[in-house]
């Protein structure tokens, strides 16, 4: 198992080491434009932090995955792999727990990211529990993905994963439209707290303390239905890896592999 996720992190480097490079001339420049014009004009501390935790789970985690999934495509890998003891189990999970170790890693730059902000800008902040809500659902949208890939092909697969995607925008439109939305639209929701916080003559002080009230306004349910979310989106992982595992050998052996 530890060669073959050697193998696809090998094969990934380069793309992996491009992407982070660009990443951080990018997170370095918000530093610097923060730090030097918009610190009291555009954005609060809490902000530059999501921004920036929330592109590097983009560039380390979710484009990592798109280049782990697309190696060793070929039918001639995948017989030498089913050629191995335990094939199907060993492969996929490799590939599984390599996608896994991308999303860790993106989400412990997350945390030194924050830190790095606190220290920079002289206020603490954490926007972990976030981060780690968007990086699981990022998973869960992978695991769908993943035994389509492995059976149908990449390129199918992600056909599938668009046309799950806008079943998924339009499950969500219709609970908009007919669903109970307060939590959203309610004078404390989500949405006018965001109106609030670029509205007119909102100063950095004023901003951070509206997030503030906002996250103090989370109950209990609300970090209980956090919990239940984080499980069910690493059942949903492990699921697919079962399936994964399932359709491996006919996906090995499709015609247009």
């Amino acid at each position: 198992m530890r060669g073959l996720i050697y193998k696809d992190l090998y094969l990934v480097k380069s793309k992996v080491i491009a992407g982070s490079l660009s990443i951080l001339f990018i997170i370095l420049l918000m530093y610097v434009i923060y730090a030097n014009v918009a610190k009291n004009v555009l954005f609060p501390t809490e902000m530059v932090a999501v921004i920036t935790d929330l592109m590097i789970v983009m560039y380390i985690g979710a484009l990592s995955y798109g280049y782990i999934i697309k190696a060793d495509t070929k039918k001639q890998w995948g017989f030498y792999g089913m050629a191995l003891p335990g094939s199907a189990k060993l492969i996929v999970g490799a590939k599984y727990m390599t996608v896994f170790i991308m999303y860790l890693i993106s989400y412990i730059i997350c945390v030194l990211n924050d830190l790095l902000i606190g220290l920079f800008f002289g206020k603490a902040v954490d926007m972990s529990l976030l981060v780690l809500m968007f990086m699981l659902f990022q998973m869960f949208l992978n695991a769908i993905e993943m035994p389509f890939a492995f059976r149908f092909g990449t390129d199918k697969a992600a056909g599938i994963r668009i046309f799950i995607t806008i079943v998924i925008v339009l499950i969500i439109s219709i609970y908009l439209l007919f669903g109970n939305i307060e939590w959203l639209m309610a004078e404390d929701g989500l949405v006018k707290t965001i109106i609030r916080l670029f509205g007119d003559n909102m100063d950095s002080r004023a901003i951070s303390g509206e997030l503030q009230r906002f996250i103090n306004r989370l109950t209990l349910i609300n970090y209980i239905e956090m919990a239940v979310f984080a499980h069910l989106m690493v059942l949903a992982y492990y699921i697919s890896y079962r399936i994964s595992c399932k359709v491996f050998r006919k996906g090995v052996l499709r015609d247009d592999n």
